[in-house]
């Protein structure tokens, strides 16, 4: 199952993820959200996927289609047990070292 929302044919949402997968369950499989078919999010993670316990396992923080975050990480992979063992830096599309 999924929820899709568009606009002018490109996946967009004002205020929430544009696309949403769910499980047999009616569990969150994943988010993610796009602005005029772009990945895009302000203040939050545009893409997150859950475990089947509602737990996030994976954060990625995208603005105008590109891998960015200032002042953390762009990529978060987490545990089950929610403690991070997976970090990665990007401003603009490009990795940070």
């Amino acid at each position: 199952m999924f929820d899709t929302f568009k606009k002018f044919d490109k996946l967009h949402r004002d205020g929430g993820p544009a696309h949403i997968v769910y499980d047999k369950y009616k569990n969150i499989v994943f988010e993610k959200y796009f602005v005029n078919g772009k990945y895009h999010r302000e203040g939050g993670p545009a893409i997150i996927y859950y475990d089947i316990n509602g737990s996030i396992l994976t954060e990625t923080y995208y603005k105008n289609g590109r891998c960015h975050r200032k002042g953390g990480p762009a990529i978060i992979e987490y545990y089950k047990n929610g403690s991070v063992f997976n970090e990665q830096y990007y401003i603009n599309g490009k990795k940070i070292s």
